[in-house]
């Protein structure tokens, strides 16, 4: 299960409390303030039952949390802010506009099952995967250059006061 090489991903060093984690990852590997990781933890490996061969293992997708206080080796992560209107508004619409997968016809006692409800938690140790970081927003400050306006006048003489 623990597949994945420790110095590839960071890691979960500790959780601080239900919105807050540290990982072992700072200002040495290039973390700025904002910055998004996604949570995960691997799998077990799967074996192929027909071939015997090891297909590997997947990602559980746990959550999503921003670097908040980035230290020089560590960073203080936060999870997302929710604005709990717009998420319920979203339910409501998502319910009232909802597509459902067809259910398959399966032989139940081949049921492997899915990822086990525990399997979810955030725990010491899960894996981040750094997320793109967004364009930056460029600003651009209005003169009155740029907008085609005369500016104000440098001087009482060079104002028209008719």
């Amino acid at each position: 299960m623990d597949n994945v090489n420790a110095n590839q991903f960071p890691r979960i060093i500790s959780i601080i409390d239900d919105t807050t984690i540290l990982i072992n990852v700072g200002e040495n590997k290039g973390v700025v303030k904002g910055d998004e990781f996604r949570i995960f933890s691997k799998t077990p490996e799967v074996i192929d039952p027909f071939t015997g061969d090891n297909l590997g293992s997947m990602d559980i997708n746990k959550a999503i949390v921003e670097a908040y206080d980035v230290l020089p080796k560590m960073t203080i992560c936060k999870s997302k802010f929710t604005n709990s209107l717009a998420t319920s508004m979203l339910n409501i619409t998502s319910a009232m506009f909802s597509t459902e997968r067809q259910v398959l016809s399966i032989d139940f006692s081949e049921l492997s099952g899915d990822v086990l409800e525990e399997d979810k938690n955030i725990k010491i140790g899960d894996y981040l995967k750094p997320l793109p970081r967004s364009a930056p927003k460029v600003i651009r400050e209005e003169t009155s250059e740029s907008v085609g306006v005369e500016g104000p006048p440098k001087n009482l003489e060079e104002a028209d006061c008719n």
